[in-house]
């Protein structure tokens, strides 16, 4: 009879919504967007939906929350660096915190550090001896942990050939892509890292 179940009436009644809440990032990368899709893909495996819902800053992080916890969601995944469960009365529903960055409270993260230093790595053992780090703004600033972290791979993996990689931010050039190629040829490294992919296309293009 192609019946579907209504879920607030489920949820009323203390039943399972089989359905996994995630609150994300508003402007969502190329890779974080493939990540979603992966998790709805194992999530579905198990009989499970996922339910997205995107905020930017503490009024639209709780707001966004709180529309889950409306849906009756069986527990949320966090995906930004700010956890806003810890900010309201959300302690009745399980979450999982894993942020883009290794900040405090974690319960998963990626190793950026770790990651860009096994890269850097691999390049040096093909003769790769110098690098730049291409990001939108400086290194600075709480949401910036991410490619703090990338930074320091890259840069503890040149150490040990006694080099240090130059860091190259779009802000500093008014985003003006020429002018930024023209530092680049001016430096002409070796290997090239940017710190996202809207920047690495752009640098492409």
């Amino acid at each position: 009879l192609h019946y579907v179940p209504n879920q607030h009436a489920k949820c009323l009644r203390g039943s399972s919504s089989n359905t996994i809440g995630l609150y994300g990032n508003p402007y969502a990368s190329v890779l974080e967007q493939s990540l979603f899709h992966e998790i709805s893909v194992e999530l579905s495996h198990h009989g499970y939906n996922l339910s997205i819902s995107y905020g930017f800053g503490e009024n639209t992080a709780n707001q966004s929350i709180r529309n889950l916890l409306a849906y009756g969601v069986d527990g949320i995944i966090i995906t930004r660096t700010e956890n806003p469960m810890k900010n309201e009365n959300f302690d009745n529903v399980p979450y999982v915190f894993t942020p883009s960055a290794g900040v405090e409270g974690y319960d998963v993260v990626v190793d950026h550090a770790a990651g860009t230093k096994e890269a850097m790595k691999t390049l040096i053992s093909a003769g790769k001896k110098s690098a730049v780090f291409l990001t939108q703004t400086t290194l600075d600033g709480f949401y910036q942990e991410a490619n703090r972290q990338k930074y320091k791979g890259i840069a503890e993996a040149l150490k040990e050939i006694g080099t240090t990689p130059a860091i190259l931010t779009l802000e500093d050039y008014d985003g003006e892509g020429d002018i930024i190629v023209e530092r680049l040829r001016q430096l002409m490294p070796d290997v090239l890292f940017c710190c996202n992919d809207y920047i690495a296309g752009r640098m492409v293009s």
